[in-house]
């Protein structure tokens, strides 16, 4: 179907452009002992090569369990042929497609993909080929025994100019969440619903669902998963995922720490350069009372800090009185 093409809010899921017809039929879960249904999430840019396999994979495990089940393959403006390939699939898969015309990210289609699924329980799985649906029954039963969320972790032998950077990435991340998983940006993890119905991510935080969903109060586990070198495409991360997942990381813990009060962290700043401001103002005064003349350069210095502190200090109240206007 055709759908509007408002522009993107950051806090809003994407419009979508076009949905393909939908094929589903009613299973029951004996071996998991329950009639609960199951949508997998397969975003995918540029995967012609590996998409007929991720999805008749899914279709083949899924329907030997007796699970039910829908695959949401929600394709984020590919320029190859993964639309048609995807499309074909529907005619022998209980497959839905949702397309983008234009590249909008990973987390927009993430996030279409979540809002279309009808499931109680939620697969989120990369379209690369890398993961099995093999490893779906396991992250399933954690869920129907308890656990709000699972997050998929497991190894493969990568360049070190990749596993360097993953390894500080996460050891970082652990520390700075208190959130002791092994790899927070692995694409194979699986949600209740609840976990899923009122998240609000911005461009990129795909990678912070996890703290996300922890500040929330959500439980977490983990479970090992297959985790397979990469045979067809190429990779959609470059070199800048690093410096922008840094400064992506800090920015969400100071939100999460302030984001209700933001004055603390602009008081903080404030408060300072206010200090430095006034000491530096102090030592000028006595060199000025011991007869050693008055260095100008203090001065400016001093009463650039000072301005400073206080233009911020207002400029955090009114962000504040912005964000958490008094009722």
């Amino acid at each position: 179907m055709s759908g509007s093409t408002e522009p993107i809010s950051l806090y809003t899921l994407p419009p979508v452009e076009e949905e393909a017809s939908e094929k589903d039929r009613p299973f029951s879960d004996e071996s998991l002992g329950h009639t609960k249904k199951l949508s997998v999430v397969v975003p995918v840019y540029n995967e012609e090569d590996s998409i007929r396999n991720v999805v008749e994979d899914l279709e083949e495990t899924l329907s030997s369990l007796g699970m039910q089940f829908e695959i949401i393959v929600v394709n984020d403006g590919s320029t190859d042929n993964t639309l048609q390939s995807a499309q074909l699939l529907q005619e022998h898969c209980h497959l839905r497609v949702i397309s983008y015309r234009a590249n909008r990210g990973k987390t927009a289609a993430m996030m279409a993909g979540f809002h279309h699924a009808e499931g109680d329980y939620i697969v989120l799985m990369d379209g690369d080929g890398q993961f099995l649906a093999k490893d779906i029954p396991k992250m399933v039963k954690r869920l129907e025994e308890g656990c709000d969320v699972v997050n998929g972790w497991g190894k493969k032998k990568e360049p070190i100019t990749k596993t360097i950077p993953s390894l500080i990435y996460n050891f970082i991340s652990r520390k700075l969440f208190s959130l002791n998983v092994h790899q927070f940006n692995l694409g194979y993890k699986a949600f209740k619903k609840e976990c899923i119905e009122n998240l609000i991510l911005m461009k990129d935080e795909h990678r912070y669902i996890l703290p996300l969903l922890k500040e929330q109060g959500f439980t977490i586990e983990e479970v090992p998963v297959e985790y397979l070198p990469r045979e067809n495409g190429t990779s959609k991360y470059g070199i800048m995922r690093i410096p922008y997942g840094v400064l992506d990381m800090v920015s969400l813990k100071i939100e999460m720490v302030c984001g209700e009060r933001p004055f603390r962290i602009f008081g903080l700043i404030s408060l300072g350069l206010i200090l430095l401001g006034g000491l530096l103002g102090i030592y000028t005064v006595l060199e000025w009372i011991r007869g050693m003349g008055i260095t100008m350069w203090n001065v400016v210095f001093s009463l650039i800090f000072l301005l400073s502190g206080i233009n911020i200090l207002f400029a955090g109240y009114a962000v504040e009185s912005a964000k958490n206007p008094r009722r």
